[in-house]
């Protein structure tokens, strides 16, 4: 049953959330940044029992930097949010630091002079600031009228989104319980579903183990959906095309592709892809992944290596990229090209992942940059693959290698490498997008290109000053994850970040760049302790606006978790003149299922609408 529910507009930024933020945006040039002091963070308040919370953070005070801050000068304005806890300001031209987390211990001081090569001094505390004038999309999702959908487990929850403006297109899962495949208690299903107001206009239900890998919207209104297969051991990839209103219009199945360039391939001989992936559990969002190019597309695709089983090379991955055009009933290839050569990444088992850690380290992220139309490819950058690099293409070196990634194992603090090629496919080079200095753990979950630059959404920890990670005051020491938005330039230089710190756990799972600023979505009010990834207290779902110059941001909390399970968000678009988030409810955490509580693994729907106040 179809369970609608409405949240009213926020009377007066009055209630729910005391957001506790840390921004800056860099100005300079792409020098070598300075290391710079920490000022540690407090803890915010949950939200208010029966209403949404939010927060809008403006332009006030004069601040300082946090870390890496402009030498001599004092830093313009810093920003503080409703309760004084202030983030630094825009850093002057300088020495090329940037500047971040500014924000001081529940509401105290947050600014002062600017940072040197040591760090920002503590100054008076910022004032509340107030919604920046022409900020639409912040103020909706601060004060806009919230529409919440929700269908009790088991029941299709997405993890994709697409939109044509005005209908949304979901990739959705669900998780059964029922004898599955290699002798597991449950069995995941796919779909992809359009939405038209809330409303099920069509749906394609893949085979069940099956997985609907992403979603795009053409031109024309056609849908073209990936779906991997999980029977066949080769050739498992598929392109299937529907017209507006789901009628089939052909399936192309996907091959080694065979306009490659042969200096792609290094010394590892063809064919390089066998089209397969690893068996993919229903929280995922897949292997392949695809941007719409007019009435064709460009997939990327994460294949194990195409060698029999008896080879070394067969547990090896390999990445690639190609772009097709639709020819009448099926796509036809136009050029391709190898992204990293044989290489693997494969995080612990035993870290359970409800929140999709694991997946980010071992996905490929597909892009287009909004500006000048290139492709972005990224990944989690780690040593095999930095080696795969070094080995063809030259862009790294050993050295680097050694320095600049981490082991195939790590899913904690991981940077990301993104590959840029021209619409015509053209390998532009690749940069590494690092974690920051006080970072002891940062994962992005969501990529974006503007403008030359990269936008990234994640989960970060940041560092108390003895080295140790934020925790919030709790009995447990539980570690303060918090969401954050990042911005870098084409050099891949940090040029801006902000920090979403609600009190507890937070993470950002997806972002949309809009004319009017950035959107992310994720979950907020979690508890992971520091002994391991054991999640024991469930999450609301979490909406968050940065402006794009980073002077002001929004966040917005649905409070409808009792704290046994999760609600959280997968992905964001904008139709018509709402902001539409879906994503599961009801859903386990770590050790839901123990005892042999295999029902306990199920999870229901989970929809939001917010609409201008």
């Amino acid at each position: 049953m179809l369970a609608r529910f409405r949240f009213a507009a926020p009377a007066a930024l009055s209630c729910g959330v005391a957001v506790l933020v840390g921004l800056g945006c860099d100005t300079t040039s792409d020098e070598p940044r300075g290391s710079g002091g920490r000022t540690p963070q407090g803890s915010a308040g949950a939200p208010a029992s029966g209403g949404s919370g939010s927060t809008r953070g403006g332009s006030s005070s004069t601040g300082g930097t946090h870390r890496g801050g402009s030498a001599g000068t004092g830093a313009p304005g810093a920003s503080g949010n409703r309760n004084g806890e202030g983030a630094a300001g825009p850093a002057p031209a300088g020495d090329g630091g940037s500047a971040s987390n500014g924000g001081a211990p529940h509401g105290g001081a947050a600014g002062g002079a600017a940072g040197n090569n040591t760090g920002g001094a503590s100054g008076a505390a910022a004032s509340g600031g107030a919604p920046g004038e022409g900020d639409a999309l912040g103020d909706m999702l601060a004060n806009g009228a919230a529409s919440v959908a929700t269908e009790p487990r088991p029941a299709f929850g997405a993890v994709i989104l697409a939109s044509d403006g005005e209908r949304v297109y979901a990739v959705e899962s669900r998780r059964d319980v029922e004898p599955g495949p290699f002798g597991l208690p449950w069995r995941s299903r796919f779909r992809v579903a359009a939405y038209e107001d809330d409303d099920e206009a069509w749906s394609y239900a893949a085979q069940p183990d099956d997985v609907v890998s992403d979603v795009i919207v053409h031109p024309s209104g056609d849908v073209t959906i990936a779906v991997l297969s999980q029977a066949r051991e080769r050739m498992a990839y598929d392109l299937l095309r529907f017209d507006r209103d789901g009628e089939p219009l052909g399936t192309t199945t996907l091959a080694e592709p065979s306009t490659t360039p042969d200096a792609d391939f290094g010394s590892v001989a063809r064919p390089m892809f066998r089209m397969k992936s690893d068996f993919a559990d229903a929280t995922v969002g897949g292997w392949v992944r695809l941007v719409p190019d007019g009435e064709g597309l460009v997939a990327v695709f994460l294949s194990y290596v195409d060698r029999s089983s008896m080879e070394p090379l067969s547990s090896r991955w390999a990445l690639g990229l190609a772009a097709f055009d639709w020819q009448s009933a099926s796509y036809a290839e136009r050029w391709a090209r190898i992204v990293e050569g044989p290489h693997r990444a494969q995080p612990p088992g035993w870290t359970y992942d409800e929140l999709r850690w694991n997946e980010q380290v071992i996905r490929p992220f597909l892009a287009r940059d909004d500006v000048n139309g290139d492709l972005l490819v990224g990944r989690a950058w780690n040593n095999l693959r930095c080696e795969a690099n070094v080995a063809v293409f030259a862009e790294f070196t050993t050295e680097d290698c050694v320095f600049g990634s981490v082991g195939e194992l790590e899913n904690e603090r991981v940077p990301l490498a993104v590959t840029r090629y021209s619409a015509a496919g053209e390998r532009l080079g690749t940069v590494v997008l690092a974690p920051d200095e006080d970072a002891p753990e940062q994962l992005a979950f969501a990529l974006a290109g503007h403008d030359g630059g990269y936008v990234v959404a994640g989960a970060v920890v940041r560092e108390n000053p003895d080295g140790s990670r934020r925790t919030y005051p709790d009995a447990n020491g539980y570690v303060d994850y918090d969401g954050y938005i990042a911005t870098y330039r084409p050099s891949g230089k940090l040029a801006l970040h902000h920090d979403f710190d609600l009190g507890r756990g937070d993470v950002l799972a997806a972002l949309r760049v809009t004319p009017q600023g950035i959107l992310a979505v994720g979950s907020a009010g979690w508890d992971r302790w520091q002994g391991g990834m054991s999640i024991s207290r469930g999450a609301d779902p979490l909406l968050a606006w940065l402006s794009t110059d980073g002077t002001d941001a929004a966040t917005r909390v649905l409070p409808l978790t009792d704290g046994s399970r999760h609600y959280h968000l997968h992905d964001v678009v904008v139709t018509g003149d709402a902001v539409v988030a879906h994503g599961f409810s009801d859903a386990p955490m770590t050790h839901s299922a123990d005892g042999g509580h295999d029902e306990a693994r199920t999870f229901g729907a989970l929809r939001i609408s917010l609409t201008p106040p």
